[in-house]
């Protein structure tokens, strides 16, 4: 059997989604344990000109449904931004990973060779369902969700290499 785009696209977005939830249990258990606001961590950003760590959290997510959405020939959809707060963004990264898992595999499979138009910064772009995928979708995912890490990481939050990949691993070993 061979790896297909809905094997790789919801795989990798699952275990993207576990990630993001393991950091959100840590920014958590650090404002716990420094007994410090977790509004801080929610709001710090790498660099002034940079999404804070809520809005890489969102945009992660709008990311997988509207990828998943596009790949299965529906109107990419988004969810609307809450109060930013650990339990807000816990109920949006589930919501994501349910859209995902839901998600016509056969439909995402279809449009591997498929040409699709997808408005990209100042205007259209033609990709196939394989280039969308592989230069666009899974990179910008993976971008928003590795500097959310990051951006603990700089807050002082306690986070190794293992809370980044396990919960990707885990999503392969399904």
């Amino acid at each position: 059997m061979s790896l297909t785009l809905s094997d790789y696209v919801c795989t990798t977005f699952v275990g993207g989604l576990a990630t993001l939830q393991s950091l959100l249990d840590a920014a958590e258990s650090h404002a716990n344990a420094k007994s410090v606001a977790v509004t801080g961590l929610l709001e710090a950003r790498l660099a002034d000109d940079m999404f804070s760590f809520t809005q890489q959290v969102q945009t992660a997510t709008d990311n997988a449904r509207r990828v998943t959405d596009r790949l299965r020939g529906a109107e990419p959809s988004s969810m609307p931004d809450p109060q930013p707060s650990i339990a807000g963004l816990t109920q949006r990264v589930s919501e994501t990973r349910e859209h995902v898992l839901a998600a016509d595999r056969a439909a995402i499979d279809a449009t591997t060779e498929r040409t699709m138009k997808v408005e990209l910064g100042p205007g259209l772009m033609d990709f196939t369902g394989r280039s969308y995928v592989f230069g666009f979708g899974v990179p910008n995912f993976l971008f928003h969700v590795t500097t959310a890490y990051d951006i603990l990481r700089q807050q002082g939050v306690k986070l190794d290499k293992a809370t980044y990949i396990k919960p990707f691993m885990v999503a392969c070993s399904r």
